[in-house]
């Protein structure tokens, strides 16, 4: 089965990067075909709270050689977008999993889903690690966005 995961890189290195990389590693050692698009910018670094961490390479754990990584969808550049879905057009995989965690990726998310519905496949499965993050729940602009992205995009998933 050629699976493809949607997650964070390790520029923005949380315990959700290292989830990406132990899950899609894991099907790989199963045998599957795995892809990955990586989130790479998630959000303006000077809004980051933890941005002196941002792009320190100090991860150990790294993704397996047979797993066709792009490493570059950022949020402020829709050629990064095109990119991804031209990656996931090529892929063709039989399932998505996309990994939730944050609303200020969900306009990516979204693009990623949408051009997954109009190529009629594959099943996209969203897999929610946090509704809402503490912060963004603070900012009534910031809960609004991801009510409503989240509603959106848990309607164009299957799973």
């Amino acid at each position: 089965m050629k699976i493809c995961l949607i997650g964070s890189s390790k520029v923005f290195f949380s315990g959700i990067s290292a989830h990406t990389i132990f899950h899609a590693n894991s099907f790989a050692e199963l045998g599957h075909e795995v892809s990955v698009i990586l989130l790479r910018n998630l959000a303006p670094r000077f809004l980051y709270p933890g941005k002196n961490r941002l792009g320190v390479n100090d991860c150990v754990v790294g993704y397996n050689a047979n797993i066709k990584v792009y490493n570059g969808l950022d949020w402020n550049s829709p050629g990064s977008w095109i990119g991804a879905v031209k990656f996931l057009r090529a892929e063709r995989p039989d399932a998505v999993i996309m990994l939730w965690w944050t609303s200020s990726v969900i306009h990516m998310q979204l693009l990623l889903a949408l051009a997954l519905r109009a190529a009629g496949r594959p099943p996209l499965i969203l897999e929610m690690h946090e509704v809402l993050d503490p912060h963004e729940e603070k900012f009534v602009p910031l809960r609004l966005y991801a009510r409503l992205g989240g509603r959106c995009l848990m309607n164009l998933c299957q799973a």
